[in-house]
Protein backbone atom coordinates (compact mmCIF):
# COMPACT_ATOMS: atom_id res chain seq x y z
CA UNK A 1 0.00 0.00 0.00
CA UNK A 2 3.06 2.33 0.39
CA UNK A 3 4.16 1.30 -3.25
CA UNK A 4 4.29 4.71 -4.87
CA UNK A 5 4.23 3.08 -8.61
CA UNK A 6 1.17 0.97 -8.07
CA UNK A 7 -0.70 3.69 -6.97
CA UNK A 8 0.89 6.58 -10.10
CA UNK A 9 0.28 3.13 -12.38
CA UNK A 10 -3.19 2.78 -11.25
CA UNK A 11 -4.32 5.76 -10.65
CA UNK A 12 -3.18 6.24 -14.48
CA UNK A 13 -5.05 3.21 -16.01
CA UNK A 14 -8.20 4.63 -13.92
CA UNK A 15 -8.08 8.15 -16.16
CA UNK A 16 -7.28 6.97 -19.42
CA UNK A 17 -10.46 4.46 -18.80
CA UNK A 18 -12.39 7.80 -18.11
CA UNK A 19 -13.07 7.11 -14.35
CA UNK A 20 -11.58 10.41 -13.47
CA UNK A 21 -12.34 10.77 -9.33
CA UNK A 22 -10.41 7.34 -8.54
CA UNK A 23 -7.92 7.87 -10.68
CA UNK A 24 -6.86 11.21 -8.93
CA UNK A 25 -7.13 9.67 -5.87
CA UNK A 26 -4.91 7.18 -6.88
CA UNK A 27 -2.49 9.45 -8.11
CA UNK A 28 -2.48 12.04 -4.94
CA UNK A 29 -1.74 8.52 -2.85
CA UNK A 30 1.14 7.97 -5.29
CA UNK A 31 2.46 11.65 -4.81
CA UNK A 32 2.34 11.50 -1.24
CA UNK A 33 4.33 8.51 -0.95
CA UNK A 34 6.90 10.18 -3.55
CA UNK A 35 6.27 13.87 -3.51
CA UNK A 36 9.75 14.70 -5.40
CA UNK A 37 9.12 12.57 -8.09
CA UNK A 38 9.14 14.22 -11.36
CA UNK A 39 7.59 11.86 -12.74
CA UNK A 40 4.33 11.17 -10.95
CA UNK A 41 3.83 15.32 -10.48
CA UNK A 42 4.09 15.51 -14.54
CA UNK A 43 2.12 12.40 -14.97
CA UNK A 44 -0.68 14.31 -12.47
CA UNK A 45 -1.04 17.59 -14.84
CA UNK A 46 -1.03 15.56 -18.04
CA UNK A 47 -4.02 13.53 -16.31
CA UNK A 48 -5.66 17.11 -15.40
CA UNK A 49 -5.24 17.51 -19.11
CA UNK A 50 -7.01 14.47 -20.23
CA UNK A 51 -9.69 15.43 -17.32
CA UNK A 52 -10.24 18.39 -19.60
CA UNK A 53 -9.26 20.71 -16.94
CA UNK A 54 -6.48 22.86 -18.69
CA UNK A 55 -6.21 25.35 -15.19
CA UNK A 56 -5.07 22.66 -12.35
CA UNK A 57 -2.46 21.10 -15.52
CA UNK A 58 -0.73 24.26 -16.09
CA UNK A 59 -0.67 25.09 -12.11
CA UNK A 60 0.52 21.32 -11.36
CA UNK A 61 2.75 21.28 -14.78
CA UNK A 62 4.60 24.74 -13.83
CA UNK A 63 4.98 23.47 -10.48
CA UNK A 64 7.13 20.29 -11.85
CA UNK A 65 8.88 22.50 -13.99
CA UNK A 66 10.25 25.12 -10.77
CA UNK A 67 11.44 21.36 -9.17
CA UNK A 68 13.09 20.39 -12.34
CA UNK A 69 13.18 22.88 -15.63
CA UNK A 70 15.06 20.13 -17.98
CA UNK A 71 12.47 17.76 -17.58
CA UNK A 72 10.88 17.75 -21.09
CA UNK A 73 7.38 15.70 -20.50
CA UNK A 74 6.27 18.68 -18.18
CA UNK A 75 7.10 21.50 -21.50
CA UNK A 76 4.91 19.02 -23.42
CA UNK A 77 1.92 18.69 -21.67
CA UNK A 78 1.77 22.60 -20.46
CA UNK A 79 2.02 23.24 -23.97
CA UNK A 80 -0.96 20.91 -24.23
CA UNK A 81 -2.88 22.15 -21.51
CA UNK A 82 -2.06 25.57 -23.17
CA UNK A 83 -3.73 24.87 -26.33
CA UNK A 84 -6.61 23.38 -24.54
CA UNK A 85 -7.57 26.80 -23.45
CA UNK A 86 -6.69 28.20 -27.38
CA UNK A 87 -3.33 29.92 -26.21
CA UNK A 88 -1.68 28.95 -29.23
CA UNK A 89 1.40 31.24 -29.03
CA UNK A 90 1.98 29.82 -25.55
CA UNK A 91 1.66 26.71 -26.59
CA UNK A 92 3.85 26.57 -29.45
CA UNK A 93 6.49 28.67 -27.04
CA UNK A 94 6.62 26.18 -24.84
CA UNK A 95 7.74 23.25 -27.02
CA UNK A 96 9.53 24.61 -29.77
CA UNK A 97 12.34 25.03 -28.39
CA UNK A 98 12.01 20.94 -26.67
CA UNK A 99 10.88 19.26 -29.98
CA UNK A 100 14.76 20.97 -31.74
CA UNK A 101 16.36 19.57 -29.07
CA UNK A 102 19.19 16.26 -29.63
CA UNK A 103 17.36 13.06 -28.99
CA UNK A 104 13.81 14.89 -28.76
CA UNK A 105 11.27 12.11 -29.40
CA UNK A 106 9.73 12.23 -32.68
CA UNK A 107 5.90 12.91 -30.12
CA UNK A 108 7.69 16.50 -29.52
CA UNK A 109 7.91 16.80 -33.36
CA UNK A 110 4.91 16.10 -34.28
CA UNK A 111 3.06 18.10 -31.25
CA UNK A 112 4.62 21.24 -32.70
CA UNK A 113 3.51 20.55 -36.24
CA UNK A 114 -0.25 19.76 -34.77
CA UNK A 115 -0.12 23.48 -32.92
CA UNK A 116 1.40 24.94 -36.07
CA UNK A 117 -2.05 23.47 -38.21
CA UNK A 118 -4.61 24.15 -35.76
CA UNK A 119 -3.08 27.70 -35.79
CA UNK A 120 -3.00 28.40 -39.16
CA UNK A 121 0.67 27.70 -40.28
CA UNK A 122 -0.01 25.46 -42.06
CA UNK A 123 2.89 25.32 -44.02
CA UNK A 124 5.10 24.54 -41.43
CA UNK A 125 3.34 21.82 -40.01
CA UNK A 126 3.34 20.02 -43.77
CA UNK A 127 7.17 20.47 -43.32
CA UNK A 128 7.18 18.75 -39.93
CA UNK A 129 4.59 15.76 -41.72
CA UNK A 130 6.54 14.90 -44.59
CA UNK A 131 9.93 14.53 -42.16
CA UNK A 132 8.05 12.49 -40.14
CA UNK A 133 6.69 10.19 -42.87
CA UNK A 134 10.42 9.18 -43.38
CA UNK A 135 10.64 7.75 -40.32
CA UNK A 136 9.23 3.92 -39.04
CA UNK A 137 7.21 3.59 -36.52
CA UNK A 138 5.27 7.17 -36.26
CA UNK A 139 2.34 6.30 -37.41
CA UNK A 140 0.25 7.91 -34.42
CA UNK A 141 2.31 11.57 -34.83
CA UNK A 142 1.63 11.39 -38.41
CA UNK A 143 -2.58 10.85 -37.47
CA UNK A 144 -1.83 13.68 -35.05
CA UNK A 145 -0.50 15.55 -37.60
CA UNK A 146 -3.18 14.92 -40.41
CA UNK A 147 -5.67 15.81 -37.35
CA UNK A 148 -4.57 19.33 -37.05
CA UNK A 149 -4.51 19.68 -40.41
CA UNK A 150 -8.32 18.69 -40.56
CA UNK A 151 -7.62 15.36 -43.33
CA UNK A 152 -9.87 13.59 -41.29
CA UNK A 153 -9.71 10.42 -43.72
CA UNK A 154 -5.75 10.62 -43.33
CA UNK A 155 -5.84 10.53 -40.37
CA UNK A 156 -7.88 7.29 -39.80
CA UNK A 157 -5.28 5.26 -41.90
CA UNK A 158 -2.61 6.29 -40.06
CA UNK A 159 -4.56 5.60 -36.60
CA UNK A 160 -5.21 2.24 -38.44
CA UNK A 161 -1.51 1.65 -39.48
CA UNK A 162 -0.88 2.39 -35.45
CA UNK A 163 -3.67 -0.25 -34.54
CA UNK A 164 -1.98 -2.64 -36.52
CA UNK A 165 1.68 -1.82 -35.14
CA UNK A 166 0.02 -1.86 -31.66
CA UNK A 167 1.39 1.45 -30.40
CA UNK A 168 1.36 2.49 -27.15
CA UNK A 169 -0.23 6.26 -27.80
CA UNK A 170 -3.64 4.26 -28.85
CA UNK A 171 -4.11 3.87 -24.67
CA UNK A 172 -5.10 7.48 -24.45
CA UNK A 173 -7.94 7.53 -27.39
CA UNK A 174 -10.68 7.27 -24.98
CA UNK A 175 -9.93 10.65 -23.36
CA UNK A 176 -7.23 12.20 -25.65
CA UNK A 177 -8.79 16.08 -25.94
CA UNK A 178 -6.04 16.33 -28.90
CA UNK A 179 -8.69 13.80 -30.71
CA UNK A 180 -11.80 15.47 -30.19
CA UNK A 181 -12.65 16.32 -33.66
CA UNK A 182 -12.72 12.70 -34.40
CA UNK A 183 -14.90 11.06 -31.62
CA UNK A 184 -18.35 11.78 -33.76
CA UNK A 185 -17.14 9.75 -36.43
CA UNK A 186 -18.05 5.40 -36.30
CA UNK A 187 -14.81 4.67 -37.65
CA UNK A 188 -13.41 6.13 -34.00
CA UNK A 189 -15.85 4.19 -32.19
CA UNK A 190 -14.86 1.09 -33.71
CA UNK A 191 -11.22 1.99 -32.87
CA UNK A 192 -11.90 2.30 -29.23
CA UNK A 193 -13.60 -0.66 -29.51
CA UNK A 194 -10.84 -2.89 -31.15
CA UNK A 195 -8.06 -1.06 -28.54
CA UNK A 196 -10.19 -2.38 -25.76
CA UNK A 197 -11.16 0.92 -24.35
CA UNK A 198 -14.66 0.42 -24.74
CA UNK A 199 -16.12 -1.12 -20.95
Amino acid sequence: PNYSTAHHWYGEYLVLMGRFDEGFRELKLAQEEDPLSLIINADIGKMHFFARQPDMAIEQLKKTIEMERTFPLSHLFLAMAYRQKGMYEEAIKEIEEEAKLPGARRLFSAVLAYFYAVAGRRAEARAILQQLKSSSGAEFEIALIHIGLGDTGQAFEWLEQAYNKRDQYLLYLKVDPNLDTLRSDPRFSNLVNKVGLSQ
